[in-house]
């Protein structure tokens, strides 16, 4: 009964989340129910996951599906239309252009923390070329601070992005395809993963630059989740 009770207030606010301009959007893994079959230790849990969504409201909502797939997130989503903030899961890039080919207008923005984990992930193999990134991506956040230290409002940030962000990530994006012809690059090193993950999401990394409202990483829905 308390479940049925809680229903209309959990709908109601899921309902809320997605009318939102902009949806930041996750999968977390969690051990729930009890696994069966050969093999099984007993008591073992099955992998499951949360999905956690935050509105423009600050309000965090989740659903829980038994897997990762796509289909649990596009189910969610089918219902959205406007920004759509994620870390680089694949899984998202491909409900979005599924979900747009039925004429909802869903921009998918990508977070600049779990693109530059690549590159620190890399300092070990590469440390000169894989820091040269990390300096230009210290130097993009310096800008948001001071946007933020300012408090300044969609239009003067949106200006200031254009003066002072654009130029960074056009010569990140530059830095990056120059790194990739690199003859010497192994496929499957830790930089050239770095490499290719950035430049498979150079579109989703700079809608920030044309959405002034738009945070350039998904940090606020995990300090929500602590």
């Amino acid at each position: 009964q308390g479940i049925e009770l809680l229903r209309p207030i959990a709908k109601a606010q899921w309902q809320h989340i997605l009318q939102s301009n902009i949806l930041t959007m996750d999968e977390v893994p969690i051990k729930a129910g009890r696994t069966k079959g050969a093999g099984r230790k007993p008591g073992q849990m099955k992998q499951t996951y949360f999905w956690p969504m935050y509105g423009d409201s600050d309000e965090v909502a989740f659903t829980w599906s038994h897997s990762r797939g796509m289909l649990h997130a596009k189910a969610q989503l089918q219902d959205f239309t406007g920004t759509l903030l994620t870390d680089g899961y694949a899984a998202y890039t491909k409900t979005v252009e599924q979900l747009n080919q039925h004429e909802l207008q869903i921009v998918h923005a990508a977070c600049w923390v779990h693109m530059r984990r690549g590159f620190e992930k890399a300092l070990d193999s590469e440390p000169q070329t894989a820091q040269q990134a990390l300096d230009i991506i210290a130097t993009l956040y310096r800008h948001e601070k001071h946007i933020r230290d300012k408090q300044s409002d969609l239009a003067d940030i949106h200006t200031y992005r254009q003066q002072h962000s654009e130029p960074l990530v056009t010569e990140f994006f530059r830095w990056v395809y120059q790194q990739r012809q690199r003859t010497d690059l192994l496929p499957k090193s830790p930089f050239a993963k770095a490499l290719h993950y950035a430049h498979e999401r150079e579109s989703q990394l700079k809608v920030f630059l044309s959405n002034p409202a738009l945070p350039l990483d998904t940090n606020h829905l995990e300090r929500a989740l602590r």
